[in-house]
């Protein structure tokens, strides 16, 4: 099953990495909200044993050859997952301090090849093994993570197609465990997830249970100039 939450404010979700300790990024924040979002609906099922680990997609350059196309016509898709522990952040008592360890988690992830190394298996090894390996593979690697998550930067300004101007973009894609993307267009985020509705049975708190995360940050770091 597919979700569309309610667009919220780019601005906001600016507000709080501007104002949150260290150098939060954007992303830190609407993974943090995640986080947080997975926390409330697990409820008193949260503890200090609990697991969560996050796939995060991580995009690699292209090497287009001797003869790259124009900068303008250069379409690619090369990219990896890298595995996100989450486990401390889940844990965490309170809103920002889980952005704070969300925010931890991704910088040893982009200091780290592991993001690199998965690339090169992806790339290189997985395609000389047999189908049904390759499949196993794949299944065992969503079965250790709860979820995937991308937030893909879109255009700040409004675009047309056909004469009329685009409204909203939710890119929605369907796979074998939660897949979350968020896409930033026109000063609003659009945040989709796709489910199972025989496991998460009451999926319609879930939008709640973001907003209330991400308003909860702006209260403790005291944001009131800016409306979600």
């Amino acid at each position: 099953k597919s979700i569309c939450f309610k667009p919220f404010s780019l601005d906001y979700v600016k507000a709080i990495k501007n104002k949150a300790p260290g150098k939060i990024t954007v992303n830190d924040v609407l993974l943090g909200a995640m986080v947080g979002a997975m926390r409330r609906y697990g409820g008193d099922a949260v503890d200090d044993k609990t697991i969560m680990r996050m796939l995060i997609p991580v995009g690699a350059p292209i090497d287009f050859g001797a003869n790259p196309p124009p900068e303008g016509d250069r379409l690619g898709n090369n990219w990896s997952f890298a595995s996100a522990d989450l486990s401390k952040a889940i844990r965490a008592e309170d809103s920002v301090a889980r952005v704070e360890i969300t925010d931890a988690v991704m910088n040893r992830l982009k200091e780290s090849l592991d993001s690199t190394t998965s690339n090169f298996i992806t790339n290189k090894l997985m395609p000389l093994l047999p189908p049904s390996k390759a499949q196993h593979s794949t299944k065992d690697l969503y079965a250790r993570h709860t979820a995937i998550f991308s937030n893909v930067p879109g255009p700040q300004l409004p675009c047309c197609v056909g004469g009329k101007e685009i409204e909203a973009v939710y890119p929605i894609f369907l796979t074998l465990v939660e897949q979350v993307i968020v896409m930033s267009y026109n000063g609003k985020f659009y945040f989709n997830t796709t489910l199972d509705p025989n496991v998460v049975t009451d999926y319609e708190k879930f939008e709640g249970y973001y907003r209330d995360e991400l308003l909860d940050m702006g209260k403790r770091l005291g944001i009131t100039d800016v409306q979600l």
